[in-house]
């Protein structure tokens, strides 16, 4: 399972770009051109090339350079682009064929790897802060694709012209970010997943996920009822004519009818009334009429998000989502043309109203859609930072009873949690005490750990010091990172991505370098699977990552008890497989044959 890194390229680099009629090449955006810019020589000029294919004059000869620059010899060509995954894509639906094997370069992975911090990755900002590229040929065409119109109504002047710059920049991009990632071991390693992740997040956007349409439309009507009768009770709480989607009427009612103090204001100086800020309201006095409020809320964005799975799914029921595999700065992936990274599912402080929407998700027919997770990868990922070797031991353990939460609520809780013989009431001290097992590595104080176990401050705290004597490694760990990012500006994660942390947020370090970790396994796991399933299964296919979790798409053929023992034995060595981690990782494992809502747990026996 080991990727072989990329080396600074033996033959002439071209930078490659596509024109397309849109950007969703799911619902009917087409390449209609494409431009190259060649480097042979770094003290030679570049040799820029702009072929048209919507011209029958030429086309057959603007093919027939395409395909040799992508198929036969022409794949050990290395091909620089800005965000590769779209314009091999649209290259991949214009030539009919797979162009998996090309050696493929992406300078927008590179800026998103080297200047994590940066206000923008697109191509002209990047290249016009670095060093000063004209941008006299974007300001050109912008009267001609303003409101989202495609780039074929440009006139062929200006267009050229266009096209010449971008190449250009992005093989300026490429000679300034490539030698800083070759130089660095870990960055190189890192940027070598990433470039393989693309391919895997092209076949993964290609499968798409299916939904229920009944069940969306089932769940709109659900909702529309609901937020009907929520508004009917706000009404009779507040005034006939109360508008809940009004923000200057919640800020009314909160301000100057609940008489809530205000605590925060929004950048036009109005009285804030955003969900964070409802959440603190309703802990300093719980009020019916801000849980109605959000409540309606909730209601009204479900529809909304509902219906957009019903608008962008295929003539097949398919949701082709677009997913950003550096789409935030620790590194994690983003989901967009639906965010299907946030299904909502359970009820939090934020949102107390939850959209059941996992119900209109399904697998295909004469399929099964395995959720496969990694089982506690936060706390796995905050005890291998502080190499407390108690926690190692017992992470390593079989017994899912006997883990480190375990031993957290016998430091806080002693005889209490130790002598337990009621179930319930220990499962609930044991739940606390995975919340201040949490909340000590990142930062937490004796007073907010007390609240969280429910303890009286002079018990809270000697047992809040008690856990720190018995594991010092994991108490120190936010002092050790905050002296880490106060030194060198970076909270750097274990395979050496390094995220810019601005030196008086360093408290957001812990969390930052959680994430990075995290994200690196998920994705590299991805990497792994991606090329054993292509090659060694073929039709069993990934559909979604989701932050820690991968969903599968399985045939029927493959539930027969030992085949299906060897493929999810398969996926967990896959999964699992971390060299640079010395705590081991696990999977959990729950499969649907109906719905999303509806999973069932999988007991692999490893």
């Amino acid at each position: 399972m080991k990727i072989t890194p990329y080396s600074w390229p033996d033959t002439p680099v071209l930078a490659y770009d596509t024109e397309t009629t849109g950007l969703d090449y799911h619902r009917g955006a087409k390449m209609f051109s494409f431009s190259t810019c060649t480097c042979n020589d770094l003290d030679a000029p570049p040799e820029f090339h702009v072929c048209r294919l919507d011209q029958p004059s030429t086309k057959t000869a603007h093919v027939e350079h395409l395909r040799s620059i992508w198929t036969g010899d022409g794949k050990q060509i290395p091909k620089v682009m800005h965000n590769a995954k779209f314009d091999i894509r649209m290259t991949e639906q214009f030539l009919q064929e797979n162009l998996e094997g090309n050696v493929v370069h992406d300078t927008y992975v590179m800026s998103k790897l080297l200047m994590t911090d940066h206000y923008s990755h697109a191509l002209d900002d990047l290249a016009w802060d670095l060093y000063g590229a004209s941008r006299s040929h974007d300001k050109a065409i912008t009267p001609y694709t303003a409101g989202g119109r495609g780039y074929e109504r440009v006139p062929e002047h200006l267009m050229d012209a266009y096209q010449r710059a971008d190449v250009d920049r992005t093989m300026s991009l490429f000679m300034f970010f490539w030698p800083k990632i070759q130089v660095d071991p870990k960055l190189l390693d890192i940027y070598t997943h990433e470039i393989k992740l693309l391919w895997a997040t092209l076949r993964i956007e290609e499968r798409g996920v299916m939904i229920h349409r009944n069940r969306c439309r089932e769940l709109i009507t659900e909702l529309k009822g609901k937020e009907k009768r929520t508004v009917e009770e706000l009404r009779r709480l507040t005034y006939p004519g109360f508008k809940p989607g009004n923000s200057d009427q919640v800020a009314h009612l909160l301000y100057d009818v609940a008489k809530y103090k205000v605590i925060k204001k929004t950048k036009t100086g109005k009285r804030a009334v955003d969900k964070h800020t409802m959440a603190a309201l309703k802990e300093v006095k719980p009020d019916t009429r801000i849980d109605l409020v959000q409540a309606y809320r909730s209601w009204v964005r479900g529809q909304s998000i509902v219906a957009s799975y019903l608008d962008l799914a295929d003539t097949y029921g398919i949701i082709h989502p677009q997913i950003n595999t550096v789409g935030a700065q620790t590194g994690r992936e983003s989901c967009s043309k639906p965010n299907l990274q946030n299904v909502e599912q359970e009820g939090v402080l934020l949102n107390p109203y939850p959209i059941p929407a996992r119900r209109c998700f399904r697998p295909r027919n004469g399929h099964v859609n395995f959720h496969i997770d990694y089982k506690g990868i936060e706390m796995r990922i905050l005890v291998q930072y502080s190499g407390e070797d108690s926690m190692i031991e017992r992470l390593r353990t079989k017994d899912p009873d006997d883990d480190v939460h375990d031993i957290a609520a016998a430091l806080f809780y002693g005889d209490r949690y130790i002598k337990c013989k009621d179930p319930q009431m220990k499962k609930s001290l044991r739940k606390a005490a995975k919340n201040g097992n949490f909340a000590i590595p990142y930062g937490a104080g004796w007073k907010k750990v007390v609240v969280t176990l429910g303890l009286d401050p002079v018990t809270g705290r000697t047992a809040f010091m008690r856990y720190c004597t018995a594991l010092p490694k994991l108490a120190a760990l936010p002092r050790d990172v905050i002296s880490e990012i106060m030194c060198t500006g970076y909270a750097t994660t274990l395979f050496g991505r390094q995220i810019y942390v601005p030196k008086n947020q360093a408290f957001i370090g812990m969390n930052y370098k959680v994430q990075g970790t995290a994200a690196e396994v998920c994705k590299r796991a991805q990497v792994y699977l991606h090329e054993w399933l292509q090659h060694e299964i073929k039709d069993v296919f990934i559909i979604l990552p989701i932050h820690d979790e991968i969903v599968f798409e399985v045939p029927s053929r493959w539930l027969e008890p030992k085949k299906l023992r060897r493929l999810m034995m398969g996926i967990r060595e896959r999964m699992i497989y971390c060299p640079q981690m010395t705590v081991p990782l696990e999977i959990e494992i729950e499969y649907t044959v109906d719905s999303w809502a509806v999973k069932k747990p999988y007991l692999l026996e490893v």
